[in-house]
C-alpha cells in the first residue's frame, strides 16, 4: 500500500448482495467505478489522506440495503461513523473540508470568506464550461463532439493563470475539476482528434494535468488510457456494466506495486 490512498478497484455490489460487513469506525464511501463525482470526492479524501472504506455499488442494480439510503439513491454517499449520511458530490466535498481541517489533515479551501468564495465560483465557472462537453463525447463517440470538447478545454485554458487552477500548489479547485480532465485527453483521442493537435491547442491544460499527477493520491486515484478506452467502447456497444475496466485498473495498480486493502 502506497501512503493513505485508498482505490475503487472492486467489484460492485448489485441487487442481491448483502451489505458488507464494515468497521463501524472507518467512514464509509459508497461509490461507483469511473464516476467523475465519486473520484472527485476520493480525490479529496486521498489528498487529505484520510482513512476510509469504499463500497462500490451497480448504478444499474443498486442493492436493497443501499435504496432509501439518500432520497434521491444517487452516487456518491458519505457515511460517518456518527451516523451522519451525506450525499451530492459538492456537499460532501464542503463537509469533508471542514471536519477535516485540523494540522493533520491538509486544508484546501481558504479560511478567508471572500478567497473561499471565489474558489468555489471558479470551480462552478470551469464546470460549466466542462462537464457537458466530456459527456457529450461520452455518449456521441463523434468528432464534432471532440472538437466542441478541445474547443471548452482551450476556453478553461484560459483561466489557468498559474502552476494550479487554485495558485502556487494544488488545491481545491484543483480536485473538484481533475475528473472530467483525466478522462478528457483520451476521450479527444479515442474519437479520432490528433495527440499534437490536443497537445498545440491546450498545452497549458496538458502541463497542469501532468502537475497534478505528480501527486501519488491524484495518480492512483486515476484511471490510464485503457481503462476509457475500454468505458468507451462498452457504451458504444451497448455493454456497459459497473465492473468496465476493473481488471485493467487492478493491473495498473499492481504495476505501481499498490495492493487496494482498504475496500471490501
Amino acid at each position: 500500500m502506497v501512503g493513505m490512498v485508498v482505490t475503487d478497484a472492486s467489484p460492485a455490489l448489485m441487487t442481491d448482495h448483502l451489505k458488507p460487513q464494515l468497521d463501524p469506525n472507518i467512514p464509509v464511501l459508497y461509490s461507483t467505478r469511473m464516476s467523475p463525482y465519486c473520484q472527485r470526492i476520493r480525490l479529496i479524501l486521498n489528498a487529505k489522506k484520510v482513512a476510509f472504506q469504499v463500497v462500490n455499488v451497480s448504478i444499474w442494480s443498486k442493492p436493497e440495503w443501499f435504496v432509501g439510503m439518500t432520497p434521491v439513491n444517487k452516487l456518491p454517499v458519505w457515511h460517518g461513523p456518527n451516523g451522519h449520511v451525506i450525499y451530492e458530490s459538492v456537499i460532501i466535498a464542503d463537509y469533508l473540508e471542514e471536519i477535516y481541517c485540523c494540522r493533520r489533515y491538509r486544508r484546501f479551501l481558504p479560511v478567508d470568506p471572500f478567497q473561499k468564495a471565489m474558489q468555489k465560483l471558479r470551480v462552478e465557472h470551469i464546470m460549466r464550461l466542462i462537464e457537458d462537453p466530456v459527456r457529450a463525447v461520452g455518449m456521441k463517440q463523434d468528432l464534432e463532439s471532440g472538437q466542441a470538447l478541445l474547443d471548452a478545454l482551450s476556453r478553461v485554458e484560459e483561466l489557468l493563470m498559474d502552476n494550479f487552477f487554485s495558485g502556487q500548489e494544488m488545491g481545491y479547485v484543483d480536485l473538484m475539476i481533475y475528473p472530467w480532465f483525466d478522462r478528457a485527453p483520451f476521450y479527444l483521442k479515442f474519437v479520432g482528434i490528433d495527440w499534437q493537435e490536443i497537445l498545440d491547442r491546450v498545452d497549458r491544460i496538458m502541463q497542469w494535468r501532468e502537475r497534478m499527477l505528480s501527486d501519488m493520491a491524484v495518480r492512483l486515484t486515476s484511471y490510464p488510457e485503457e481503462c476509457w478506452v475500454a468505458l468507451l467502447e462498452a457504451r458504444r456497444a451497448k455493454a456497459m456494466h459497473a465492473d468496465v475496466a476493473l481488471e485493467l485498473q487492478q493491473n495498473f495498480l499492481n504495476k505501481h506495486k499498490y495492493t487496494p486493502s482498504d475496500s471490501p
